[in-house]
């Protein structure tokens, strides 16, 4: 499996999901969006979608060799980008830029 590194502080998942008080109007609109990326991933061949067997409801999503190529290709280039930044602002601003991201996060968040 390929590991894709993220640094620095991220939203809670429920505060993003309004697990809380779910907002379920933000949920539906979400999902939408999330349906649309799913099928323009599956038309250019990077993912594969297949009913599961057992559960009708559920779909399968699988990254074909190709996505995983391109996540392969992606990770490189973004670790790369990581570094540079840490080595051009230094630690404590780059721990500083994601703070300030993570707070403007939040103000745009319904």
């Amino acid at each position: 499996m390929l590991h894709v590194p993220y640094r620095g502080p991220a939203p809670a998942v429920q505060d993003m999901l309004g697990v809380l008080q779910p907002d379920f109007g933000f949920l539906t609109n979400t999902m939408q969006v999330a349906n649309g990326q799913t099928l323009s991933l599956q038309r250019d061949g990077l993912i594969q979608r297949q009913r599961d067997p057992q559960d009708a409801r559920r779909t399968v999503v699988q990254a074909t060799d190709k996505g995983l190529r391109l996540v392969e290709t992606l990770s490189i280039t973004i670790e790369a980008h990581y570094q540079w930044m840490e080595q051009t602002l230094g630690k404590d601003k780059l721990l500083q830029l994601y703070q300030l991201l993570d707070t403007l996060i939040e103000l745009e968040q319904p």
